[in-house]
C-alpha cells in the first residue's frame, strides 16, 4: 500500500515537471520570436479605371480662299501626311497641313469619323466635277495597328456621316497619333460661294 502511494506521488511529480518544462519551452520560444522578429504583412490596393479619350491636337484645316482657273471645269486641293497642301487648276494658297488626332486615353481604341456634309452640300454645282474625300494615316509609326478600311496611305474615301478607319489605335506616347487628310475637288459651277466649312467628328470606342 505504501508502495502504491509512493508511485502515485512520483507520477504526479513527473507530470508536474513535464508541464513545467512545457511552460518554460513555450516561454523561451516566445522570447526567441521576439528576438528574431515576426513576418508581418501589409497590402496596398488600388484600381485604375480604363479611359477612352481622343483629341484633335490640330483641329483646323484651313485651305484659304481661291478660284478655279479660267477654262477649267474644276480645281483640286488636298492635304497629305506632313507635307504641304497640293493645289491643281486653282489659285488657293495655304500652308495649313492637316488634322491630327491623338489617343489621350489609357487603352487602345477604335476610331470612327463622321461629317455633317457631302460634296453636294458643300459645293453644289455639277456633281461629276466635285469630290469631298478623306484619308487617315499614321503620324507616329504603328499608331494604328489594325485598319477597318483600305485607306492607309493609298485610298481616299468619300466623306459621309460615319466611317470607321482604325480598329486598334494605341495610346503610348510616340505611337498614338493619326493624320486626317482632306481632298476637295471644287467645280467651276459651284453654287456655294463665300466661306464654306464642315465639322468632322471623331468618335472613339473600345478596340475591336
Amino acid at each position: 500500500m505504501e508502495t502504491n502511494k509512493l508511485l502515485s506521488v512520483i507520477a504526479v511529480l513527473a507530470l508536474l515537471m513535464a508541464l513545467a518544462n512545457l511552460f518554460v519551452t513555450l516561454v523561451k520560444v516566445g522570447e526567441l520570436k521576439s528576438l528574431t522578429g515576426y513576418d508581418i504583412y501589409g497590402a496596398v490596393n488600388l484600381t485604375i479605371e480604363q479611359s477612352i479619350q481622343i483629341n484633335f491636337s490640330t483641329n483646323t484645316l484651313n485651305f484659304g480662299s481661291g478660284l478655279v482657273d479660267t477654262g477649267q471645269s474644276n480645281a483640286t486641293i488636298y492635304s497629305r501626311g506632313s507635307g504641304l497642301v497640293s493645289v491643281a487648276r486653282g489659285n488657293w494658297s495655304t500652308t495649313s497641313k492637316n488634322l491630327v488626332l491623338d489617343n489621350i486615353g489609357n487603352i487602345n481604341c477604335s476610331v470612327t469619323l463622321g461629317a455633317a456634309k457631302t460634296a453636294a452640300t458643300l459645293f453644289g454645282g455639277a456633281a461629276a466635277q466635285q469630290l469631298y474625300r478623306w484619308n487617315v494615316s499614321n503620324k507616329d509609326s504603328q499608331s494604328c495597328s489594325s485598319w477597318d478600311v483600305a485607306a492607309l496611305n493609298s485610298a481616299w474615301l468619300d466623306v459621309n456621316t460615319s466611317t470607321k478607319f482604325c480598329k486598334q489605335l494605341g495610346f503610348n506616347s510616340g505611337a498614338r497619333s493619326l493624320y486626317v487628310d482632306i481632298w476637295l475637288t471644287i467645280p467651276a459651277s459651284a453654287v456655294s460661294v463665300g466661306a464654306q466649312s464642315d465639322t468632322i467628328t471623331a468618335t472613339a470606342s473600345a478596340a475591336t
